[in-house]
C-alpha cells in the first residue's frame, strides 16, 4: 500500500467518526503468508471486540456502531498493523478513564495474536495509539500529522512483493 492509499483510507475513517482511535502494533508469526496471517488475526480479534461491545451494551452504556479498519504492512520479519475504529464505541467521557478502555482493546489484540500463533507475538509501537478528535482542532492537526508520519515510516521504500493490503470488516457493533 502506498502513502496516498493509506491517507485515503484514514480520511474515510476520520470523515465517518469525529473521535477516531488508531492502534499500532507489530504481529510476529512463523508463516510467510501475510494475507493468511492478517485474515486469521482479524477472525480471532473480531469476536473479542464484539464481546467487549456486548459487555458495554449490557452495562447500559451508549455504544454507537463502529467499523474496524485494518491497515497491514508486511515486512520480511513481521506484519505492521494499524486498527482504526470509533472511539465513542469503546468509551464515553462519563465511563471513567479512556486508558482503561484502550487497555481492554489492547488485551483483546494480544489474545488474538496468541490464538493465531500459539505464543505471545504482538509488539506495541510507541506510541501504541493515536487519538484523532475533530472537535479539538489543535490536537487533531498535531495527532493526524503524527499518525501520517507513523504510517509513512511503516511503508518500505521498495515493496518486497507488492502484497500490501487493507481489509475492512463488517460493522462490529449492534
Amino acid at each position: 500500500m502506498d502513502l496516498k492509499t493509506a491517507q485515503r483510507i484514514l480520511q474515510a475513517a476520520i470523515d465517518q467518526y469525529p473521535r477516531l482511535i488508531a492502534l499500532s502494533f507489530e504481529f510476529y508469526a512463523d508463516s510467510k503468508d501475510p494475507q493468511m496471517l492478517s485474515s486469521r488475526f482479524q477472525a480471532a480479534f473480531e469476536p473479542l471486540f464484539d464481546a467487549f461491545i456486548d459487555d458495554r451494551i449490557y452495562e447500559g452504556k451508549n455504544v454507537p456502531p463502529t467499523q474496524l479498519r485494518y491497515l497491514w504492512f508486511p515486512t520480511p520479519t513481521a506484519l505492521h498493523a494499524l486498527v482504526l475504529f470509533n472511539q465513542n464505541s469503546i468509551w464515553q467521557p462519563r465511563d471513567g478513564e479512556l486508558s482503561s478502555a484502550i487497555d481492554a482493546i489492547i488485551h483483546g489484540l494480544n489474545r488474538a495474536g496468541q490464538q493465531v500463533s500459539g505464543r505471545p507475538c504482538v509488539k506495541w509501537q510507541e506510541p501504541p495509539y493515536f487519538l484523532l478528535e475533530r472537535t479539538q482542532p489543535g490536537s487533531f492537526q498535531k495527532n493526524s500529522t503524527a499518525l501520517l508520519q507513523h504510517i509513512s515510516n511503516l511503508i518500505p521504500s521498495i515493496p518486497s512483493r507488492g502484497d500490501y493490503h487493507v481489509v475492512q470488516l463488517k460493522d462490529a457493533a449492534v
